[in-house]
């Protein structure tokens, strides 16, 4: 096979993180967006193209390559890619959009939880940690960064799994072998086999060399 810059979850990865830095500016994900997405998609393939056909020469790879990253991993990113940029146009569903207001709001409740969960007998944290409420009236303001960080992180996951799945598809290429390939190696000098040698146990057994 070939090296690990034209692999399909390698190329996967680059399209994504291609499409990633430009999906935020082009605002509501709409037809005219997804378009934006699929020409960027094939612009960026057009120029690995050429760098693969000037180390190789295999049109069927590249072909088969091109085909699962426009076929597949193309409407699996712009699925994900709907998803997240709706949640952003959101913010996040965050109460009041995670300003001022709602962070206090936020640190008046965490100091009212900190308080409940001290004061409550059947909670296992003694009455003696008072700073315990405090704690949580600090934790309180952060928690639209964490709503926010939390969506992130599981976008960037959800990202990560099809450049995973995309692994499946180079498994299936890796059977992929030129046609010739077999033959010129075993007629190559020094393999101690002979053109003539092949067609004579071809003509004695055609069974066999059918396979």
């Amino acid at each position: 096979m070939y090296t690990e810059r034209f692999s399909i979850p390698f190329l996967a990865g680059v399209l994504i993180s291609a499409a990633e830095r430009q999906r935020p500016g082009l605002g509501p994900w709409n037809e005219k967006a997804q378009q934006h997405i699929r020409s960027l998609f094939e612009s960026e393939l057009a120029q690995m193209k050429r760098q693969f056909f000037e180390l190789f020469d295999d049109s069927a790879y590249w072909e088969k390559v091109e085909r699962t990253l426009l076929d597949v991993c193309l409407p699996r990113y712009c699925a994900l890619a709907q998803k997240q940029t709706e949640l952003e146009r959101r913010d996040y569903g965050l109460w009041r959009g995670g300003d001022l207001i709602a962070r206090g709001a936020y640190a008046a409740a965490g100091l009212l939880v900190g308080i409940i969960m001290v004061k409550l007998p059947f909670i296992p944290i003694p009455q003696t940690w008072d700073l315990f409420a405090f704690v949580t009236m600090l934790a309180g303001p952060f928690v639209p960064d964490a709503q926010i960080w939390w969506y992130r992180r599981r976008h960037r996951k959800e990202l990560e799994a099809i450049v995973a799945d995309m692994q499946q598809a180079e498994e299936q290429l890796k059977l992929y072998q030129p046609l010739q390939e077999p033959r010129a190696h075993a007629l190559e000098p020094g393999s101690g086999v002979s053109a003539e040698s092949t067609s004579s146990d071809a003509q004695r057994n055609p069974t066999r060399t059918r396979g």
